[in-house]
């Protein structure tokens, strides 16, 4: 599987601070992994023309130490419900509300120690946040800004990676 990479600015959102330490190459590369492994899925992950406005399961970390932020994976109730089905080993109409929070609170986990795994050092990651909305990014921070995006689809499905990082109050 290879995720076609865009320069799209609309799809590619990077600050210079944590540009300089994930590239868009590298979230594309640890999603590309991540969907192998856990999900052990051949199935293209390709860029998403529009976000449609539908219901959106989220889970976030944080990340605390020498970089200070937050990972947001995000995707539609379908697609988190067919990944909770991959992860549990159950038929999709046999995984509960509860089994959907935690397998998209583990896949946030996932991705979220991954991407610190390239941030500096010292640091730890929170336990994953999961929350439900009707379309949107509803998870926001106000002393944080949108580092690195990617926004893609699945199976037909929305999902997306965003990085948020800390503003930095002297500058």
């Amino acid at each position: 599987m290879s995720i076609p990479v865009q320069s799209d600015v609309s799809s590619v959102m990077e600050t210079p601070n944590v540009a300089a330490l994930i590239s868009f190459e590298d979230l594309h590369a640890i999603l590309e992994q991540v969907w192998a492994s856990y999900l052990h899925s051949g199935d293209e992950l390709v860029p998403l023309a529009a976000a449609p406005a539908v219901e959106q399961i989220s889970a976030s970390v944080s990340v605390s130490g020498a970089f200070m932020g937050h990972v947001v994976f995000a995707t539609s109730a379908s697609a988190a419900t067919q990944i909770a089905a991959i992860l549990m080993d159950l038929p999709p109409q046999e995984v509960s509300e509860d089994d959907v929070a935690d397998c998209v609170g583990e896949m946030a986990n996932v991705l979220g120690g991954n991407l610190k795994s390239l941030l500096p050092g010292p640091s730890v990651l929170s336990l994953p946040i999961v929350m439900s909305s009707n379309g949107g990014n509803a998870m926001r921070w106000p002393d944080a800004t949108v580092a690195l995006e990617s926004e893609l689809t699945w199976h037909g499905e929305p999902i997306s990676v965003t990085v948020w990082a800390q503003i930095d109050p002297d500058l």
